[in-house]
């Protein structure tokens, strides 16, 4: 195994472990735990799944143990979404069913609400039991997610790959960040093989159709501090410099103000002084600066913002539910895994 690879899964090993730690100081050892709540408990990954991943980009489409994904209907034949403020035992079956024949908006919608309700589940099930009506009312006070069945919440990356799949962007951004995967380990093990072969994929796919979020993840994929990303672990990416230049300069005329060096954000990173240690010449960066220019007038200008809802986090915060339905039922883009992919140029 690649034995930066190999780092790499200690790490999202280690943060696993955290996880399973939190959930010990904060539950008495009286209180129950729920089915659906995410536990310390690590799948271990197959031998198959390490060598592959490690490898970086398969040549062809891998074959995996996953359920299989029914085929995409048309767009044109999907029914509105349900009322966001339909409770999810009510709203499940409906979406569930959707889903399982093919439509997108569905499979996009039941993955975000899943994760949603799932961790607030997670965190009132683990909240002290003096505490916890108190916690209910801070996550959940109208119940929307109780009723949630036992097992209901690990098909929620099954149906964001599908989504992801058939071409909404928000999915796609959140399937590509490996959000899912990081942070629940036990999920991903039957993910991994095909999360290397399709995430480089929808990402410069997405950047194409203008998302912010997949510009910056592929930003961060080809950055010096990329040794943690899943998508630059996935494609065994090195340090780019040409690639890196163009993709922080798009950051920046996408962000559409200065930045200052060192701030953090792939959008900083337009300083002449921080070009030179690349080693690139300053032909070279102003090429690549001009490639970038025409870029973000073709994949940025004039284009509809999917800015996408922040329904994906490991922390709750707050109850107001977001709506679901906007990023799920709007923003797709056709045969994501089809397209050519970005025309990189030469340094």
């Amino acid at each position: 195994m690649n034995p930066s690879w190999r780092l790499f899964l200690l790490a999202v090993l280690l943060g696993s472990c955290l996880a399973g730690l939190k959930h010990w100081w904060l539950i008495p050892a009286s209180a129950p735990t729920s089915a659906e709540t995410p536990t310390s408990e690590t799948a271990q990954l197959s031998q198959t799944d390490r060598s592959t991943i490690s490898g970086g980009l398969p040549d062809t489409k891998p074959a995996t143990a996953m359920r299989a994904l029914p085929a995409p209907t048309p767009r044109s034949t999907w029914a509105p979404l349900p009322a966001i403020d339909l409770p999810i035992a009510a709203a499940y079956p409906t979406l569930k069913a959707r889903a399982d024949q093919g439509d997108a908006s569905a499979a996009c919608r039941l993955a975000a609400e899943l994760d949603w309700c799932a961790t607030r589940l997670d965190w009132i099930q683990s909240a002290p039991s003096d505490r916890r009506m108190a916690v209910i009312q801070e996550l959940d006070p109208d119940n929307h997610c109780s009723g949630l069945q036992p097992n209901a919440a690990k098909d929620r990356l099954h149906y964001l790959r599908q989504a992801a799949l058939a071409g909404n962007l928000d999915a796609m951004a959140n399937y590509v960040s490996a959000y899912l995967m990081m942070t629940h380990p036990d999920l991903a093990a039957d993910y991994l093989e095909a999360y290397a072969w399709e995430a480089p994929k929808l990402a410069e796919a997405g950047v194409k159709a203008g998302s912010v979020q997949m510009l910056n993840e592929l930003a961060l994929s080809y950055g010096r501090h990329n040794r943690f990303s899943w998508l630059s672990r996935a494609t065994n990416q090195t340090w780019q410099q040409s690639r890196l230049v163009v993709l922080q300069e798009l950051s920046r005329l996408v962000s559409g103000r200065p930045m200052a060096p060192g701030s953090g954000n792939p959008a900083a990173a337009n300083d002449p002084a921080m070009y030179a240690t690349l080693g690139l010449s300053a032909d070279a960066v102003a090429k690549l600066r001009a490639q970038a220019a025409a870029w973000h007038q073709e994949w940025f200008q004039g284009k509809p913002k999917y800015p996408g809802v922040s329904t994906y986090t490991i922390k709750p915060s707050g109850n107001r539910r977001p709506d679901f339905n906007l990023p799920c039922s709007d923003g797709f883009i056709d045969a994501p895994l089809q397209d050519p992919g970005i025309a990189w140029p030469d340094a």
